[in-house]
C-alpha cells in the first residue's frame, strides 16, 4: 500500500485548534460552544497522551481507546472508551463517546477531543476574529460543518491516519487496496448470507458479478478506487440490496418447504426423523425467525438509506407484502393442528403453533407486529399495493391477533390518506 501522507507524520500544533483557543474557552455564549470545564477536559485529553488506540472503518468510524499507566502510575480515564464519528443523518453525526464524562454532560469529552485533535487538520480554517481564535464546538472540533470530521476522515483514509500515529487498525494484514475494496463492497452490499469465499481475491478477480467488476476496476485504476471511497450512491446500492433480500426470502421458504418432504408447506407436518440435536432444522420456528430477521433488515435499510427514490421504497414495501401474503396463503389450507417439532419436544418447551399463528395470530408485547409495523414507516409506498392489502383483510380479521388487526387497519387508513 502507498505510504502514509507526510502531512500526518510528525504533525505539529500549527494544525491544531489548541494554539488558537487556549484560554479562550467560556467566553462564547453560543450553545454550540464548549464550556470552560469541557475545554479543560479536552485540553487534558490532548496533553495526556497515554492511550493505546485501535480504529475501524465501516458505516461510521470507531476509535477504541484504552488508558495505560504512565511512569508515575497516572492513567487518563478510568476505563476503556469508544468514540464513534458518523455521517449526516446517522446517530453519530455528532461524535459520541461511551465514557461517563460524555454521558453526563452530552458535550465533547477528553476522548472525543483527543481523537479529533489527532486526526483532523485545521490549517485551512478561517480564524473567527481579530485575536486569531476559533470557536470550539461542543462536539469537539472547529470545522464549519457538524459532520466535517466524518467526511474529512473518509476522504483522507483512516488507514493512513492510523499508520501515521502507530495506532492499531482493524483491517487485515497491511490493509491493502484489495482488502479495502472488499470491505467497502461488503458495506455497500450489506448482504448477510454471502459465504466468505464470495469475497476472496480468487473469486472477485474472475467473477462476472458486479462486485467482481468493481473489485477489478479498483485494483487496476487508482482514480476509480479514490471515487469508490466517496459516499456510495444510495439508489443503485439499495436496488441491489433489496434484490438480494428477495432471493433470501425465496430461499427461506424453499428450504422450509423442502424440509417437509411433501412438496408443499403443510404447516402441521410432523417430521419424526428430525434429530433433537439438530438446532438448525428448518422447521416453523426456524422459518419464522428467518422472516422476522429479514423484515428487520428491511426496516434497518430504509432507516439508514435516506434519500432513496420512490421506486426503492416500493421495492422494500413489496418485499414485506410478499412475506405477509406467503404466510397467509400457506395457512389457508393448513390443518388446525399444533406444530410441534421434535427439537422443541426434546427441549421440553410448549407446543409450537403454525407459522401464521407465530407471526400474525399471536401478539408478543415486546415485539412489533410482523411486517405491518415496518410498512407503516413508509405508507407513501403502499399505494400501488393497496388492493393486495385489501385482499388480505378478511383472513386477518378472522385469524390474526387483535393488535395485528388494529395496526393493519391503521396502515390502510394511512395509505388511503
Amino acid at each position: 500500500m502507498d505510504s502514509p501522507s507526510s502531512s500526518y507524520t510528525g504533525r505539529s500544533r500549527r494544525n491544531s485548534p489548541v494554539k488558537y483557543i487556549r484560554g479562550q474557552a467560556g467566553i462564547y455564549n453560543s450553545s454550540n460552544r464548549m464550556t470552560k470545564q469541557q475545554w479543560a477536559w479536552a485540553e487534558d485529553g490532548i496533553q495526556q497522551s497515554n492511550y493505546s488506540v485501535s480504529c475501524k472503518e465501516g458505516r461510521y468510524f470507531t476509535f477504541k481507546l484504552n488508558a495505560y499507566p504512565t511512569q508515575d502510575g497516572y492513567a487518563l480515564g478510568q476505563f476503556e472508551a469508544k468514540v464513534s464519528i458518523g455521517p449526516e443523518g446517522s446517530k453519530y453525526d455528532v461524535p459520541k463517546c461511551t465514557c461517563r464524562d460524555y454521558i453526563e454532560a452530552q458535550r465533547a469529552c477528553r476522548h472525543i477531543f483527543y481523537i479529533l485533535d489527532k486526526v483532523l487538520s485545521y490549517e485551512d480554517q478561517d480564524l473567527e476574529d481579530i485575536e486569531g481564535t476559533m470557536p470550539l464546538r461542543f462536539d469537539g472540533h472547529c470545522l464549519p460543518s457538524p459532520t466535517g470530521p466524518y467526511y474529512q476522515l473518509k476522504s483522507r483514509g483512516l488507514v493512513n491516519i492510523a499508520q501515521a500515529h502507530r495506532w492499531a487498525f482493524s483491517g487485515p494484514g497491511e490493509w491493502s487496496i484489495s482488502d479495502q475494496t472488499k470491505d467497502m463492497l461488503r458495506h455497500m452490499d450489506q448482504s448477510t448470507d454471502y459465504a466468505t469465499s464470495h469475497y476472496s481475491d480468487e473469486y472477485l478477480s474472475t467473477s462476472p458479478s458486479l462486485a467482481g467488476t468493481v473489485y477489478r476496476l479498483a485494483i487496476s485504476k487508482p482514480e476509480f478506487f479514490a471515487n469508490l471511497r466517496q459516499e456510495a450512491p444510495v439508489d443503485p446500492c439499495s436496488k441491489s440490496y433489496f434484490k438480494l433480500v428477495d432471493q433470501q426470502i425465496d430461499y427461506a421458504f424453499r428450504r422450509w418447504i423442502n424440509y417437509t418432504k411433501t412438496g408443499c408447506p403443510r404447516l402441521s407436518y410432523r417430521d419424526d426423523d428430525t434429530h433433537p440435536d439438530n438446532l438448525g432444522t428448518p422447521n416453523v420456528p426456524w422459518v419464522a425467525g428467518r422472516l422476522e430477521k429479514l423484515a428487520y433488515d428491511i426496516e434497518l435499510a430504509i432507516a439508514e438509506r435516506r434519500g432513496m427514490s420512490y421506486d426503492n421504497y416500493c421495492r422494500a414495501f413489496r418485499l414485506l407484502l410478499k412475506m405477509l401474503e406467503s404466510v397467509i396463503d400457506m395457512d389457508l389450507d393448513a390443518l388446525e393442528l399444533d406444530y410441534r417439532p421434535r427439537v422443541e419436544m426434546a427441549g421440553g418447551t410448549g407446543m409450537e403453533r403454525n407459522l401464521f399463528t407465530r407471526l400474525i395470530g399471536h401478539h408478543y408485547p415486546d415485539r412489533s407486529n410482523f411486517v405491518i409495523s415496518i410498512m407503516r414507516r413508509m405508507p407513501h409506498a403502499g399505494q400501488p399495493f393497496l388492493q393486495r392489502l385489501l385482499d388480505c383483510r378478511q383472513v386477518i380479521h378472522e385469524k390474526a391477533s387483535r393488535e395485528f388487526t388494529e395496526e393493519f387497519e391503521i396502515l390502510l387508513r394511512e395509505i388511503q390518506n
